[in-house]
C-alpha cells in the first residue's frame, strides 16, 4: 500500500508563480531541506520534485541541488543534478558569512 501520492506531495508545496520559489510547507529536517515521507520512508522533497519531473538522476552520486538556494524550493525550475563538487563550488560562490545569512522560518 502506497501512504502518500504525487498528487498529496504537490499539496504540501505552496506553488505560487511559475518561476518564484515554491516552499515547502510541511515537515522540514533539521537542516531546514523538506521532508516527505513515501512509502514510509522519509525523503527530501526537493529531491522527489526533480524525480517527479525530469527523472531520476542518471548516477546514485548525483544530488538534487538549487540555483535558488532556498533549502524549501520544491520548483523543478530551480532543481538541477549536480555532483558533490557542483555543490560545494554553489556553496563557495553564494557563501554568506553567519552574521548574514536568512534564517530558516
Amino acid at each position: 500500500m502506497v501512504k502518500n501520492t504525487v498528487d498529496d506531495f504537490w499539496a504540501k508545496v505552496d506553488r505560487a508563480g511559475e518561476n518564484d520559489c515554491w516552499p515547502w510547507k510541511e515537515g522540514l529536517w533539521q537542516n531546514g531541506y523538506g521532508r516527505f515521507k513515501l512509502n514510509y520512508k522519509s525523503i527530501r522533497a526537493h529531491r522527489y520534485a526533480l524525480e517527479l519531473v525530469k527523472g531520476p538522476p542518471i548516477s546514485v552520486n548525483l544530488l538534487a541541488l538549487h540555483e535558488c538556494l532556498d533549502r524549501r524550493c520544491c520548483n523543478p525550475k530551480h532543481l538541477y543534478w549536480g555532483t558533490h563538487q557542483d555543490n560545494m563550488r554553489d556553496r563557495r560562490m553564494n557563501y554568506k558569512p553567519a552574521w548574514n545569512r536568512k534564517e530558516i522560518p
